[in-house]
């Protein structure tokens, strides 16, 4: 199990609920480097835009920002019962094999991988990539901030997570599922 750095955020909802059923990813659209989460992170407990997410991942490190049981502020439509989970990289401009074939990025897949299967057993979450129509219809499993905009028609025309690997992140992910967590 990993053991991310606490770095509270400051805006989020306090909650304490007992279920979540996706797990939202994201992109910072920020260069995909080592020390970029916790740069993300602090930004999240000094900033003044009002946004948030649960974890924030880079190439070495993975930040916990809100308690899972709390509402992060990442994702209109997707924030009450999801998970967010955001990537140090760029969405614009790259393909999915692109992910896969800078050596900062696989890294960072790799890890984030661990860590969702994490999420995604504590919480019964299927391993899956759901369609934006499967999102508005209330099925559980992982998302793309991207398909979450499609789905709710949220403001802001949000596409991080489009150009993601889904393929080999979603094997990668199964393949970090622990027999107890699957």
């Amino acid at each position: 199990m990993l053991t991310p750095q606490w770095i509270e955020a400051r805006w989020f909802t306090p909650a304490n609920r007992q279920t979540v059923d996706l797990v939202v990813i994201h992109t910072t659209e920020t260069p995909c480097v080592s020390g970029m989460a916790l740069r993300i992170a602090q930004g999240f407990q000094k900033g003044d835009r009002q946004v948030s997410a649960h974890y924030v991942v880079d190439p070495g490190t993975v930040v916990h920002c809100v308690h899972e049981s709390d509402i992060a502020w990442h994702c209109p439509g997707a924030n009450r019962n999801g998970v967010g989970v955001e990537h140090a990289g760029y969405t614009q401009g790259l393909a999915p094999t692109d992910w896969l074939n800078d050596g900062h990025a696989a890294g960072m897949m790799d890890l984030s991988a661990q860590f969702v299967a994490e999420i995604c057993g504590r919480w019964k979450i299927p391993v899956i990539h759901l369609t934006p129509a499967q999102l508005a219809d209330g099925e559980r499993g992982i998302v793309a901030h991207a398909d979450a905009t499609i789905a709710f028609g949220t403001p802001g025309g949000h596409v991080d997570g489009s150009t993601w690997p889904w393929d080999s992140y979603l094997a990668a992910v199964a393949k970090a599922m622990t027999p107890a967590s699957a």
